[in-house]
């Protein structure tokens, strides 16, 4: 685990705006049932009246649901409603305030809407006249709670609703257009919720791909940069015959140069190796294909040199058929570095080499060795020089080198990161 999140700590603001996705879409996950309930309840028995309050009482009405109220509660009714030609309309637009009124005049509203109206209306006159107690108020509260009590809520709330769509009804407001606003608002709601679910899952969707692509690049960039410093390269077999190469499934980094132009040197400057390629003093000597297993994640190749004159004629015939039987067979070939002395014209050889290579369409970069036996002077013409003639065989990576100074060695070493990366 601890792992784990090491590898997040990079991506840690993609990581909250995941998590705040997530959360979004549990919400609104949830919000629909709501939602769809709400259609059903509210939009569809109730007309799209949500609350007990009405949205508009006659005048008589307004006076009779006090009938039942404690002060508290009449002081919520009489502030909640404004007078407009004989009819009371709600002045409550807050939802929150709403709901809590809910809770708090349910009682009296069924009371008064469970009362018969000419009982309503004797009452109403008595209370006017004074002759209604607060005693029998009282009364009729305790047998009205006795009875809500063994209600649920949500009955209790529809019971208290039912009142509310009575009294629009008498006011006069349009129940019809009120119960057509509602299902609208109600269904553009629910779609908007299920485009904002479905928004959330394709963002969730792409941050979390975006961040596991990183974290698969940071682990593969923190894989290679071991790799590019050999940590653990090992020469496994060393092959004399076309018909001794054995197909590999790893990716191999080839080093292809005529003899004597320091291929070892490169090769052990590149693997911070002393000796991991022989270095002969005997130009021509080595005639094998050498395979090095850098940490089981490529092979590292190196082909004999070529175009040494003292190699007799047979030698030169098997070099040239078992190179040959090596590319012809269907390799896992990441990149062919191809090595040519940089203070010289590419040989013949080379150039037949490096057209090999762009006819072939094998990825390959060319190696300038042995820059510091030149002056800076020399060295930029000479790579002016050089790069002209290799541009008449299409585009490709040049790299300058100097195996004894060190120069050129990082850049070439990323490139053949980069290049093993990509193969992988």
């Amino acid at each position: 685990m601890g792992r784990i999140f090491k590898n997040l700590v990079p991506y840690w603001k993609s990581v909250i705006m995941i998590l705040v996705l997530l959360v979004l879409q549990a919400f609104c996950d949830l919000s629909l049932p709501q939602y769809t309930s709400d259609i059903i309840d509210v939009g569809i028995q109730n007309k799209g009246v949500g609350h007990v309050m009405p949205e508009a009482v006659t005048e008589n009405e307004y006076n009779l649901a006090q009938l039942f109220m404690t002060d508290s509660e009449k002081t919520i009714w009489q502030e909640s409603y404004d007078s407009d030609n004989g009819i009371y309309r709600c002045n409550v637009k807050s939802e929150k305030k709403l709901s809590s009124y809910d809770d708090e005049l349910v009682l009296p509203l069924i009371i008064n809407n469970q009362m018969a109206d000419e009982e309503k209306q004797k009452l109403l006159a008595m209370s006017q006249a004074g002759m209604l107690s607060d005693e029998m108020v009282s009364q009729i509260r305790e047998k009205a709670e006795e009875t809500v009590d063994t209600m649920g809520s949500t009955l209790v709330k529809s019971m208290g609703i039912a009142y509310a769509v009575k009294q629009d009804t008498n006011a006069g407001i349009d129940m019809d257009a009120l119960q057509t606003k509602y299902l609208l608002g109600s269904g553009a709601k629910m779609i908007a919720m299920a485009l904002l679910v479905a928004l959330t899952t394709v963002l969730v969707g792409l941050v979390a791909s975006r961040v596991a692509a990183g974290i698969g690049r940071d682990l593969r960039g923190s894989v290679y940069k071991n790799v590019m410093n050999f940590s653990n390269a090992e020469f496994t077999m060393a092959v004399g015959k076309a018909s001794q190469l054995k197909s590999g499934e790893l990716p191999e980094v080839v080093f292809s140069g005529r003899s004597n132009v320091g291929k070892s040197s490169l090769i052990n400057k590149i693997a911070n190796r002393k000796a991991l390629a022989r270095v002969s003093g005997q130009p021509g000597k080595t005639g094998t294909i050498n395979f090095f297993n850098v940490d089981n994640t490529f092979n590292l190749v190196d082909l004999p040199g070529y175009g040494y004159a003292k190699v007799s004629h047979a030698e030169k015939v098997r070099w040239a058929e078992l190179v040959e039987g090596y590319f012809a067979q269907d390799r896992n070939f990441a990149l062919i570095v191809q090595i040519v002395d940089m203070r010289h014209k590419p040989t013949v050889d080379d150039l037949n080499m490096i057209k090999f290579l762009s006819d072939a369409k094998l990825p390959f970069a060319v190696a300038l060795t042995k820059q510091d036996k030149l002056k800076k002077t020399q060295q930029a013409a000479q790579l002016e020089l050089i790069s002209s003639i290799l541009s008449h065989y299409g585009s490709m990576p040049i790299f300058p080198i100097s195996s004894t100074k060190g120069t050129g060695i990082e850049e070439i070493r990323e490139y053949i990161s980069k290049s093993v990366e990509k193969c992988s």
